[in-house]
């Protein structure tokens, strides 16, 4: 099992990561559909209405699987092979200390997020605050087990700039994970095509701040973990890993650009070939997100090309 361990914990972080970030897109897609989408009782908005109301629940479900799993997978990398894990173990590992802290927290939110999203699943605005007030808490704590409580950061800076990445990346990537699940496939007539632009045009504003918040985060830790020397990136497995991950941002803020200056006005003139377009930059966009995911999840255990301690 141990061999497993270090291929185990990226998978984990990453699935954990990816179920934050449609969480934080939920209620801003919702947000959309209440202001652009069909009127309520419509056969499309009810559908993206159940979707609204099952999702929360689902997600927060995976989520806390995924954060006892972490857990399960930490306490492991702690232990002796062959030697019984001891309470004195689990209490050392899981219930002091920053990380042991912080995945208290996480589990908890996560344990709270799904019993409110049953209990007030008939409730949409109650429970869009109460997600807002519990992912906020998660992505800080999200911040708390990485490099984030790492000592290169004075004080709790480097969890909030690591809290304000995963903030970010859900506002874009999350809600337009969000919107290609449940929205754009209930629009698919041409009689939908001036909701789905409308749509579309109010996703831009959420999409340009998480990108900065991204883009601001990202260039903030970058230049903290590289002590400023940005040239010897390359020479690190954590900064191979980086540069990598920075050619998928780009990738990704080209075909945005791309959506935005060319697919969305298409859309807006009623052009029926643009939807088709849109489905398919948005798939590229994902797919690319799924790539910078993947190599954010490595990246969190990878060793810092500065000296750390």
């Amino acid at each position: 099992m141990s061999g497993a361990l270090p291929l185990l914990f990226p998978v984990v972080r990453g699935l954990i990561a990816a179920t934050l970030l449609l969480l934080i897109g939920i209620p801003v897609a919702a947000a959309l559909v209440r202001r652009h989408g069909p009127r309520p009782a419509l056969p499309a908005r009810e559908t993206m209405d159940g979707w609204f109301e099952r999702l929360p629940g689902l997600l927060a479900w995976f989520l806390l699987i995924c954060s006892l799993l972490r857990g399960a997978l930490q306490l492991l990398s702690f232990a002796d092979p062959g030697v019984p894990i001891d309470s004195d173990l689990v209490r050392a590992v899981l219930l002091e200390g920053s990380w042991g802290t912080a995945w208290m927290v996480q589990s908890g939110v996560a344990f709270l997020l799904l019993a409110m999203a049953w209990l007030w699943r008939r409730e949409p605005r109650r429970l869009t605050l109460m997600m807002v007030v519990l992912l906020v808490i998660a992505a800080a704590a999200e911040g708390s087990l990485g490099h984030g409580a790492d000592d290169v950061w004075p004080g709790v800076l480097g969890r909030v700039v690591h809290a304000v990445h995963l903030i970010g990346s859900g506002l874009w990537l999350g809600t337009l994970a969000i919107l290609a699940l449940v929205v754009f496939p209930s629009l698919r007539s041409e009689e939908s095509l001036p909701q789905l632009a409308a749509i579309v045009r109010g996703f831009s504003y959420p999409a340009r701040i998480g990108a900065l918040l991204v883009v601001g985060s990202g260039t903030t830790a970058t230049w903290r973990y590289s002590g400023g020397d940005l040239l010897g990136l390359p020479g690190a497995v954590w900064g191979q890993l980086l540069l990598l991950k920075l050619l998928a941002v780009i990738g990704i803020l080209l075909l945005g650009w791309w959506n935005w200056r060319r697919i969305t006005p298409s859309l807006t003139a009623g052009t029926p070939a643009a939807a088709t377009s849109l489905r398919r930059a948005v798939a590229a966009e994902l797919l690319l997100g799924a790539v910078a995911l993947a190599l954010t999840a490595w990246l969190i255990g990878s060793p810092l090309p500065i000296p750390v301690g």
